[in-house]
């Protein structure tokens, strides 16, 4: 996967406040009387890319569903509509056992990053590649993992290597927000190994979703570009 490196604003003008350093670990770099571009960096899934931010319908994995749960009778299972709240067309679950979003990914980005609203049950699986240092053996070993975060149970499971597949409980307030999951911390406090890779999402349950990324960091929503901001700007010559 190619990564994407953004500039996504103008520059910070410039005062003291604008030293201090911004929400989400992002720091501006003071550069002689001005300020360095911030560059976000992230591995877009959905929409596909910028381009595809107000089509995304057209992605692989958003069609792919819709013509299976078409295929099986369920035209409801899987529908795009466009969401008045944040201004984004987003993909609607029904919860059944069709309603279902798979994403190949292949990011070494740590953060996984959800646009998503449920007022029922969700469950995001992640498939992630691992690796563990063996100091006797100076070897490295290296395995797949897959995690599932879901808001259907109230106690974590943990399979072992080889299978390797833990169940974490996930609390989900009503309402929109943007979901940060970082992936190294939970794969080195469940196995003790190291995330290297984050290679398959798949997001399933009565979920609304409206944009999925991964990233270098958690970055505040002012510095994204407009097509992953929480709420779509309003065009130059629109009105609320």
């Amino acid at each position: 996967m190619n990564h994407q490196a953004i500039t996504p604003l103008p520059e910070a003008p410039e005062s003291p406040g604008n030293q201090s350093s911004a929400s989400g670990g992002f720091s501006p770099i003071r550069h002689g009387q001005g300020f360095v571009k911030p560059i976000v960096q992230v591995d877009l899934f959905l929409p596909a890319s910028a381009e595809d931010a107000d089509d995304i319908e057209d992605s692989y994995a958003v069609s792919s569903a819709t013509a299976l749960a078409e295929s099986m009778g369920e035209m409801e299972a899987v529908v795009v509509k466009d969401d008045e709240g944040i201004r984004f067309p987003i993909v609607e679950l029904s919860g059944s056992a069709l309603a279902k979003l798979s994403f190949p990914l292949e990011s070494p980005f740590p953060y996984l990053v959800l646009h998503l609203k449920t007022d029922g049950h969700a469950t995001i699986k992640v498939v992630v590649r691992d690796e563990k240092y063996n100091e006797k053996t100076g070897t490295t070993s290296k395995g797949h993992k897959s995690l599932e975060f879901t808001n259907r149970v109230t106690m974590a499971t943990i399979q072992p290597d080889p299978k390797g597949h833990a169940q974490i409980p996930m609390l989900i307030v009503p309402g929109w927000q943007i979901v940060p999951i970082h992936l190294p911390s939970v794969v080195s406090t469940v196995w003790g190994t190291r995330h290297t890779m984050t290679q398959i999402v798949e997001v399933s349950g009565n979920v609304q979703l409206a944009k999925g990324w991964a990233a270098m960091d958690v970055y505040p929503d002012h510095l994204m570009p407009p097509h992953l901001r929480a709420v779509k700007p309003l065009g130059r010559f629109e009105k609320e």
